[in-house]
């Protein structure tokens, strides 16, 4: 039901011709006046708005509209009028009117959802009500499936100058020609500052609030961080640092996130840090690579070894879930095939009887995509994760997502494929895939032609003023000839 739904629009009032049709839509458009529901009604579509301050060369973008309540025709807007729009939708369900989330629980189709005194939508659903469909571009709307990408931040300056290039970068050289969803997570993210984010690129941006549970309550802290006075306050927040707010990015990632309403109704998920980037054009597309094969449940970038400092105690909880389920863990490893012979190792070089151990590798989630439905609540992983959770190792000993995405994952793709047919007579095998891509994180990057090689930049190819010093910024280039 619109705001609007009891006023008449204007062509029921009078008859108007064809030129002032386009001069009222053209009004609308440079005065962003809505909601975009009223906007339809005046039947403004492509091409009406003909001044300097709505229109835009071609291939800078277009945001196609429409509404959910209403059966006229979409309406396509083009650039910086629809990154305007997005700023104003961005903003408008902090204050929900009265009901929001009753209307929303009685829509066939998950628009959004309200937490306390706030609601969200979800891709690709905007506005006051969640009623109208910011479906992007054509390449948009063609995928046959719902792919996102996705960041988590909070609202520190440097982490935001992270996000800053981060955004950038993946516009110009990924999602200018795909324009998939962009979710970005954070625990308080001011209006100033989504805005901002907003009018950077033409990316299709949503804002999602964690989860309540994101931080802990002070019981569950260990003593060197609850006992301090500045441990559960202040800089303690921070998700750049080693205490409460880095650990509970963490354990978000690790698997909440898969839970989160406004991942549900998404396919495949591509997760990347605030500082990864990549250094050069990608060629393919990571999400129809995963689609085009079933088998495919994550793909990752890189495998690396990973400290004592985020898996303390991992291994060992690890190891005591998988007896509770009677997993075999030597009979495991003698798949050479599998996840998890890539992340384990034995002493002796006839393991028969031997138990295999950790080797600390990881799936680096600086770089990951995931199919959401097998990392979802109610799979293997969410068990392995929910027992994870339940021991406080993410409080208490600091675990990594990467380290828990590894086991977890492995354990799981290992089940699955060992119980192939027995409940679903069809299922597939699952794998994990290197992902082939150009990448760059901090210290390491990767580039795709054998001719070509990663050269760090100075901080001034960030564009970002409040870019870290000590982290790096790669291009890649041809390889000087000897």
């Amino acid at each position: 039901m619109s705001y609007y739904a009891n006023i008449a629009p204007p062509s029921a009032i009078i008859n108007v011709d064809s030129a002032p049709a386009v001069m009222v839509c053209d009004f609308l458009e440079r005065n962003q006046l809505g909601p975009d529901t009223n906007v339809l009604d005046h039947n403004c579509t492509s091409g009406h708005c003909t001044s300097e301050h709505c229109s835009t060369d071609s291939g800078e973008g277009e945001l196609m509209i429409s509404s959910v309540n209403q059966a006229s025709s979409p309406m396509v807007l083009k650039l910086p009028f629809a990154q305007q729009r997005r700023v104003q939708w961005s903003l408008e369900t902090e204050n929900p009117v009265l009901g929001l989330g009753y209307h929303l629980s009685l829509s066939d189709v998950r628009r959004g959802f309200c937490r306390g005194s706030s609601c969200e939508c979800v891709v690709p659903y905007r506005g006051p009500l969640c009623d109208v469909e910011d479906s992007g571009t054509e390449a948009a709307r063609s995928k046959p499936f719902r792919g996102a990408i996705h960041f988590i931040v909070n609202d520190e300056p440097d982490h935001i100058a992270e996000l800053s290039q981060a955004l950038r970068n993946t516009w110009s050289q990924f999602n200018e020609g795909y324009d998939y969803p962009i979710l970005i997570f954070h625990d308080g993210l001011s209006s100033q500052t989504r805005a901002r984010l907003l009018n950077l690129t033409p990316n299709r941006i949503w804002f999602h609030h964690v989860p309540d549970d994101f931080f802990p309550s002070k019981d569950q802290l260990p003593v060197e961080i609850a006992a301090t006075p500045e441990g559960y306050v202040g800089a303690s927040f921070s998700h750049h640092s080693f205490s409460i707010g880095y650990r509970a990015q963490c354990r978000f990632r690790a698997g909440p996130i898969f839970g989160h309403p406004a991942v549900t109704g998404i396919d495949y998920l591509w997760g990347l840090d605030t500082d990864s980037h990549f250094p050069e054009k990608l060629r393919d597309d990571p999400f129809e690579v995963m689609h085009s094969n079933e088998s495919r449940v994550i793909g990752y970038r890189y495998l690396a070894v990973t400290t004592q400092r985020s898996s303390s105690h991992l291994w060992e909880f690890t190891h005591l879930y998988f007896e509770r389920l009677g997993f075999d863990v030597a009979q495991a490893y003698r798949n050479r095939q599998s996840l998890l012979n890539e992340i384990m190792d034995v002493a002796a070089s006839d393991y028969a009887g031997v138990a295999p151990q950790w080797n600390q590798r990881v799936l680096m989630t600086d770089c990951e995509i995931v199919r959401v439905r097998f990392f979802a609540p109610g799979t293997r992983y969410a068990a392995y994760f929910a027992f994870l959770d339940d021991v406080g190792g993410f409080w208490r000993h600091r675990w990594g997502d990467h380290a828990v995405r590894a086991l977890g994952a492995a354990f799981a793709i290992h089940v699955h494929n060992e119980q192939l047919g027995e409940i679903q007579p069809k299922a597939v095998p699952a794998v994990a895939y290197q992902m082939q891509i150009p990448f760059a994180h901090q210290a390491t990057c990767f580039c795709m032609d054998t001719d070509t090689t990663c050269v760090q930049l100075g901080l001034e190819a960030s564009a970002v003023p409040l870019w870290p010093a000590h982290k790096a910024v790669w291009t890649c280039q041809r390889k000087l000839s000897a």
